[in-house]
């Protein structure tokens, strides 16, 4: 993955670890993998004009992010993050929430409410715009889907805006 990826994803989970979290947790669990993703399609409006939610947005970064969304990357410990945090495997969390059984999450993950698993990131060309889709999971009536519209202000990242695409 490019390294803008991993600082893009970093300033997304700095942001919902704070909005996530009600009691203090001592790290935050993230799947190992990129997940695909079609969500590109949600920051366009039905008329082809881009969705007043994601206004601004250059087409160079929806294109990158369309290109990317089902290369499914693994993710290397590359975060820069104010908190402890880590990877877990796909094939792991189906092992512990297969049919979900989410008290053995909390069994085997006990410092953690729940993980994070994100898209790759479309990029514009002068990596001043990103695009991202995250998931939370939490529970069996627990979860979120977002897809994050960011920009570089100042050599740091800002989420402009976080759609919900779903929420349980």
């Amino acid at each position: 993955m490019r390294l803008q990826e991993y600082e893009v994803i970093s300033t997304v989970l700095q942001v919902k670890h704070e909005q996530q979290y009600a009691r203090p947790v001592s790290g935050i669990l993230i799947v190992e993998s990129t997940m695909g993703t079609s969500l590109a399609a949600c920051v366009a409006a039905p008329n082809g004009e881009t969705n007043p939610s994601f206004q601004g947005i250059e087409q160079e970064a929806i294109d990158d992010f369309v290109a990317v969304g089902w290369d499914k990357k693994m993710l290397e410990k590359n975060f820069v993050l104010p908190f402890p945090y880590s990877l877990v495997s796909e094939k792991t969390l189906r092992e512990v929430i297969r049919n979900c059984n989410w008290s053995k999450f909390h069994e085997s993950f006990p410092d953690n409410n729940g993980y994070f698993q994100f898209s790759r990131v479309g990029l514009n060309r002068n990596q001043t715009q990103a695009l991202v889709s995250s998931y939370w999971g939490g529970g069996p009536l627990a979860a979120r889907s977002e897809l994050h519209y960011l920009i570089k202000r100042q050599e740091k990242w800002v989420i402009e805006v976080s759609k919900t695409m779903f929420m349980s």
